[in-house]
């Protein structure tokens, strides 16, 4: 049987993880830098700001889909660096 304690422990607990996840969402998406994450299956688990900008593919419509299904071209063109 949980105390009244015991869950207003939780419950700070639960609102401060909470906090850190907003926080953390908030950097990610400042960053200027791509950020895909993916799980073991290669299916779309984050996708940040800078992603969507560059690729035109709103978080919404990618997440939880295979990275390889999402029509993007990672091909670019290569210029030569001067020697």
């Amino acid at each position: 049987m949980a105390t009244s304690t015991g869950l207003g422990i939780r419950e700070q607990n639960e609102s401060q993880r909470q906090d850190a996840n907003r926080e953390a969402e908030l950097f990610i998406n400042a960053l200027p830098s791509i950020l895909i994450g993916l799980d073991c299956q290669g299916h779309i688990k984050g996708w940040n700001d800078a992603a969507a900008k560059t690729f035109g593919l709103n978080k919404a419509d990618v997440l939880g889909k295979m990275l390889a299904h999402c029509g993007i071209n990672w091909q670019a063109e290569r210029k030569s660096s001067p020697r």
